[in-house]
This record gives C-alpha cells, sequence and structure tokens, in this order.
C-alpha cells in the first residue's frame, strides 16, 4: 500500500487549503474523476 499526492486543494467548507492523498493497494481502484474543488493550492 502506498500514499500517492494528489497536490494541495482549497475545499469548500475548509478555510485553508488541504493536502490530499490517495491510497494505492492491489484491489482499489485507480482512477478517479477530476477532484471539484474551489481552487487548488
Amino acid at each position: 500500500m502506498t500514499f500517492r499526492s494528489l497536490g494541495e486543494y482549497a475545499l469548500p467548507s475548509l478555510k485553508d487549503p488541504l493536502a490530499l492523498f490517495q491510497i494505492e493497494a492491489r484491489g482499489l481502484r485507480r482512477k478517479f474523476p477530476a477532484l471539484r474543488s474551489s481552487d487548488r493550492g
């Protein structure tokens, strides 16, 4: 299992941008639609 950095994103319910990560492991889906956020930090 590894964690892949997706970068920092400004999410609507949070004041400051937040670093987001995706878990990568055998058997888990790897591709997802783009994140919907107000801005990429």
